[in-house]
This record gives structure tokens, C-alpha cells and sequence, in this order.
């Protein structure tokens, strides 16, 4: 049997040349030294050279010293060599401690490094890994001084805090500075400045700034409409356990509109958000669960491979000028399993046109 994570040596590599040479076949070659199949045709592809007799016919012969010089050779430069991934994740580093957005932290690493860059889901990762390590270190005192400033109604103050609090970094105060330019309240109403703070915050992994920024991308609201970025935000609020994201993707669903009307998705999201003590969701499942019974049966709501289709069929979309871009084809696909849907442009206009 193959043994597991051992290397070649030189005295594998001698009995190869043997065996090879021999016109022995890569399955006994394999047997005899103790190593995958796979691992011996690598091998024998890295160090087989081709020859010519005497008589002008060219043979494939596999050298042990030859094939021995180019592993040291490689071992060498590995070694000497940081890794290629390393690079990345150093530029990934410094642009997310320049504070430079999620977004744009992706675009620009991957039109930097073309197709040698990795997957956009990879350079998320290693961002949720860096805000990983630097949650604990947030200090959320401005957050608690904020708070208890507006309690006592003393709005003023209590926004001085939350602005301090931004600046370390904290999306409790982002979210509730936000809420001050939303609402105007002891500042002109700024529906752009809310947005910045949302987006922030969001892409900080906050759950509460994704469903308002899907609320503002839906409407519009200091930023240009993007119903598809509006769904996606919904559905990462949801999937991170938010409650309210949940009751909101359900009153979508239940609906319709930006998404195709669902009602058993819309059960499933207003039971979830049910669990977590939401009184919205609990009054909707009062009034309209019993007329809903007969969907309940079947497996409903996103599963995660549903989610991880649709958001990645987004996120592409928005990245449309890379080569990764999703084709139509496999858009295609994806709707007729049921995975994505999201009314289509198309289908949105004959709606609008059946309507009329």
C-alpha cells in the first residue's frame, strides 16, 4: 500500500530508473516502491528525457541522478522563495490597515495580479481573518458613553462619542451615527453620510448595517439603486442570524418584487427570525402560519450550497469586467434548479407591462 506524505528519495528514484527502463508499467512501479500512482507518473514526467539511437529512433529514457538534481534544485528555491500566496496576503494586509474597503481591496487584487490572483471568496476569508484578530482589540467605551449621552437626551454629546468610536473602528457607533444623519436629528438629514457608515460598518461584518444597507441600495438612498446588492446584503444580515434582516428577506419573499415571490422561503426566514424573539415575526406566523401549513412540509429556505450560488452569482455581476464573470449559460442553470430566484430584468418588464 501507498504510504502517506513520504517523499521520493534517491534509492525510490534508482529503483524507478530500473523498473522504468525496464518497460515495467507505472501500476508496478508504483507497487514496488510504495507510492501513489499519481506521485510516480509526476515523477517520471519530471525526470524522463527522450533519446536517439544509433539506428535514429527516439526512445524515453528516466535518469534517478537527473531527476534527484531537479528535486534539490526545487527544494532549493522553495525554500529561498517565499510563497507566492504570502505576497498576496501581505498586499491584502496593507490595504485593509490603509482602510481601504472590502470592495475595492478585491477589485484591485485581482486586476494587480490577473489570473494568478486567488478567488474572490479566498481574499474575504483572509479579510474576516484580519477583523477576527482585531475585533477583541476594539474598545467600545465611546459606544457606552454614546449611549448613556442619549439617554439623557443630550444628542449632542452622545454623537461626539459615537464619532470617536468610528475612528477605532467600532460598528455599534457606526451604525448609531448613522442613524442620526438618517433621521436628522441634531444634524441636517444627510442620506449619503448614512450610507458611507452602513457600508462601513457592513463590511466590517456588522449584520445590522447589511440589512440597512440593503434597504438603502433597494430605495436608493444616498447611493445609486442596485436591487441585486440590495438582495445580497439581505441574504448575508440573514445568514449571519440577524432577525430583523431575516423578517425583511421574508416580507421580500412573501411580496415579491426585487426577488420571485415565495411564500415558503418567507415562512421559513419569519420562523427562523420567530426563534430569535422577533414580535414581528411572531405576529405574521399568528395570523397567516395556518394558511401556510401545507408548504411547510417540504424542505424550504436557503441552504448554504443555495446561498453560496446566488451571492456568487452577484458578487460576479458586479465584477463583471473580470474573467471570472458568471456566463448566461450558467445563470441559466442555476434558475431552472430553483437555486437563484431573483426576478430577471426581462421578466421585470413584462410584469410591469402585464400590469399596464
Amino acid at each position: 500500500m501507498a504510504e502517506k506524505n513520504k517523499h521520493l528519495n534517491f534509492k525510490d528514484r534508482q529503483m524507478i530508473e530500473t523498473l522504468f527502463n525496464d518497460h515495467q508499467s507505472i501500476a508496478n512501479i508504483a507497487k514496488a516502491t510504495k507510492h501513489s500512482r499519481v506521485t510516480i507518473t509526476n515523477e517520471i514526467r519530471r525526470g524522463v528525457k527522450e533519446m536517439q539511437t544509433s539506428k535514429g529512433l527516439r526512445i524515453e529514457r528516466y535518469y534517478a541522478e537527473y531527476a534527484q538534481q531537479l528535486y534539490e534544485a526545487s527544494q532549493k528555491n522553495r525554500e529561498n522563495t517565499p510563497r507566492f500566496s504570502e505576497v498576496i496576503k501581505n498586499k491584502v494586509k496593507e490595504k485593509y490597515q490603509a482602510g481601504h474597503l472590502d470592495k475595492a481591496i478585491v477589485v484591485d487584487i485581482q486586476e494587480e495580479f490577473g489570473t494568478l490572483a486567488p478567488a474572490e471568496s479566498t481574499i474575504r476569508r483572509w479579510l474576516k481573518v484580519l477583523r477576527d484578530k482585531q475585533a477583541p482589540t476594539i474598545d467600545r467605551t465611546y459606544s457606552r458613553l454614546g449611549d448613556e449621552a442619549y439617554f439623557n437626551d443630550d444628542f449632542k454629546k452622545a454623537r461626539q462619542y459615537y464619532k470617536k468610536g468610528v475612528a477605532l473602528g467600532d460598528t455599534y457607533a457606526m451604525t448609531a451615527l448613522a442613524d442620526f444623519y438618517q433621521n436628522g436629528k441634531s444634524v441636517p438629514q444627510d442620506w449619503r453620510k448614512a450610507y458611507l457608515l452602513y457600508e462601513k460598518a457592513a463590511n466590517l461584518g456588522d449584520s445590522k448595517a447589511r440589512y440597512m444597507l440593503g434597504i438603502y441600495l433597494d430605495n436608493g438612498l444616498g447611493c445609486k439603486a442596485d436591487s441585486n446588492q440590495a438582495i445580497f446584503h439581505l441574504i448575508k444580515s440573514a445568514n449571519e442570524g440577524n432577525s430583523t434582516g431575516m423578517t425583511i428577506l421574508a416580507s421580500n419573499l412573501e411580496h415579491g418584487g426585487n426577488m420571485a415571490k415565495d411564500l415558503r422561503k418567507a415562512v421559513y426566514w419569519y420562523k427562523r427570525a420567530a426563534t430569535l424573539e422577533n414580535a414581528y415575526a411572531k405576529k405574521w406566523l399568528e395570523k397567516h402560519e395556518g394558511e401556510a401549513l401545507n408548504h411547510l412540509q417540504d424542505e424550504i429556505g436557503f441552504t448554504n450550497e443555495e446561498y453560496i450560488s446566488y451571492t456568487w452569482s452577484k458578487t460576479h455581476e458586479e465584477f463583471g469586467h473580470l474573467d471570472k464573470k458568471i456566463t448566461e449559460k450558467e445563470l441559466e442553470k442555476l434558475r431552472a434548479a430553483g437555486i437563484i430566484s431573483e426576478v430577471t430584468s426581462k421578466e421585470k418588464k413584462q410584469h410591469k407591462k402585464d400590469s399596464d
